[in-house]
């Protein structure tokens, strides 16, 4: 990120997020009315870092298919900027591939 290099940058600030949002927690599936009723929200937390919630931790193969597809959904976007004639979007989309790639041996 240091070299500023627009493609580098796109790319690893784009993994961390993917990487990122596979570390959250689902939310509960089902929310009871009664907690929704009145002027105040029963059973609220109050505080700061009260509703905090530890992150999910990913293993090494979790975190190899959220590199893959990283990569395959920047491949298959460019296929598809080629198909519409946007060649120069579709080779910006190969090279931040190409960055992810060289995160995936690493790992």
């Amino acid at each position: 990120m240091k070299a500023r290099s627009g493609v580098d940058v796109a790319a690893i600030r784009s993994l961390l997020a993917a990487l990122d949002d596979a570390q959250a927690v689902p939310a509960p599936a089902h929310v009871p009315a009664s907690s929704l009723a009145g002027e105040h929200v029963a059973g609220a937390s109050v505080g700061v870092g009260s509703t905090e919630v530890a992150r999910l931790e990913l293993t090494e193969a979790e975190i190899a298919l959220v590199v893959d597809g990283q990569i395959e959904e920047r491949r298959a976007a460019a296929t598809t900027f080629d198909a519409v004639d946007q060649p120069d979007a579709a080779e910006r989309l190969r090279a931040e591939a190409r960055v992810i790639e060289g995160y995936r041996t690493a790992t």
